[in-house]
């Protein structure tokens, strides 16, 4: 049986919000480009809810993915409020169906966003991408690494690989519908 058909056998009780982490500029976006809305759009096909860091790059491009297919965003902002998110941030809103202020700058917004997360995707990325990967890792969350997709996820096998502590729940593939399809199935198992 097909992973698909056993998500539409035995499907998820529920829409599992699942977030796409990222660069959010430099030549990992543009490694990841075509890649990130793929995976924004199987992520909507297979009925999750996308959750991004509400920024540019990678998060930005997954959600325009989704919404291709009228998918459900939800960003989680660094700024305190919409103008801060804006004017200092200096972030876009649209492709967004909501946008939450969290006021806790970058750090703490990639935290909040991975805790409310029941998976965490990684298509190409740099430094923030390995904090939310370490954290999610440290919460027991699903984890997709999107493979040759360009920076931190081609590292983090490495990573797993040297850190001595096993693969927890994480999955990898290259191709974003095999990965989503890994994803909801891991997600559907019992833990």
């Amino acid at each position: 049986m097909g992973v698909l058909t056993f998500f539409m056998k035995h499907h998820l009780l529920f829409d599992p919000k699942i977030c796409v982490s990222g660069a959010a500029g430099g030549q990992e976006v543009l490694d990841g480009e075509a890649a990130a809305f793929e995976t924004g759009k199987q992520i909507a096909i297979y009925g999750g809810v996308l959750l991004t860091g509400a920024t540019n790059g990678i998060p930005y491009i997954a959600a325009k993915g989704a919404k291709s297919v009228q998918g459900q965003v939800i960003g989680f902002s660094p700024a305190h409020s919409m103008l801060e998110h804006q004017r200092k941030y200096r972030l876009p809103l649209d492709h967004h169906d909501t946008v939450f202020f969290t006021g806790y700058d970058y750090a703490g917004r990639d935290t909040l966003m991975v805790d409310l997360s029941d998976a965490v995707v990684h298509v190409s990325g740099r430094l923030g991408t390995l904090h939310e990967f370490t954290s999610a890792f440290e919460r027991h969350k699903v984890i997709g690494v999107l493979l040759n997709s360009g920076g931190m996820s081609d590292e983090i096998p490495h990573l797993l690989e040297i850190a001595h502590r096993g693969r927890g729940r994480v999955v990898m593939d290259d191709s974003p519908k095999a990965l989503i399809e890994m994803v909801i199935a891991e997600l559907a198992k019992p833990t």
